[in-house]
């Protein structure tokens, strides 16, 4: 599935497609990884805020290629494509277990060969955002969408040892409010398991 976002990201940086295989998965894994040396558990439960009611999700252990583990709402399917131009991860929002193409959550992996800060600054309707009005700690850069754009487009740009990596989150306006913390779940529990840190120092 080539998403929006694919597009964005790489059509400018990259003049060649992608080749690759695709894997679309509705049960995220749950092979339990080391964690300073305890298990993760398959699956968690935590809470939410949606318009000033508490729910409660419940989350499902994702283990990824590229040295992270995380934990995901349920309600989600996964996609993935690794490729020579990069490795993306597509987290998509289910519903009566139909797959909404338009409501994701994207992680890519540039290729190594990628050593300067990627940017988005030249895409149509994303602007980047000031340092001071970062939402992620941990991010080089962050691009929001216009309002006149039809969805959501949030993207934030980060590097982990030598490599840069993207996450994008993508949905219509009206769905933010449920979605987001949902989102947000899958990026407080990112862990990468090559140096044992959270991504967002913040975290947990």
């Amino acid at each position: 599935m080539k998403k929006l976002s694919y597009l964005l990201i790489v059509a400018f940086i990259f003049s060649i497609g992608i080749i690759g295989c695709n894997d679309t998965n509705d049960n995220p894994q749950d092979v339990p990884a080391d964690k300073n040396g305890q298990e993760w558990k398959a699956t968690i439960e935590e809470n939410i805020v949606i318009e000033g009611m508490e729910e409660t999700i419940t989350l499902e252990l994702f283990e990824g290629n590229n040295n992270f583990v995380t934990y995901i709402p349920e309600s989600m399917a996964v996609e993935t494509e690794f490729a020579s131009d990069g490795d993306f991860y597509w987290f998509y929002w289910m519903h009566e277990e139909n797959i909404n193409e338009d409501v994701y959550l994207q992680l890519y992996f540039y290729p190594e060969a990628v050593t300067e800060t990627p940017s988005l600054s030249k895409t149509e309707n994303l602007k980047l955002v000031d340092d001071t009005e970062k939402i992620y700690n941990w991010s080089i850069g962050e691009y929001t969408s216009s309002f006149e754009a039809d969805n959501s487009f949030y993207a934030m740009i980060g590097k982990h040892e030598e490599q840069y990596f993207s996450i994008v989150l993508h949905y219509p306006w009206e769905y933010g409010d449920g979605l987001n913390p949902r989102f947000n779940k899958i990026i407080e529990h990112f862990y990468w398991t090559d140096t044992d840190k959270y991504l967002n120092s913040n975290s947990i």
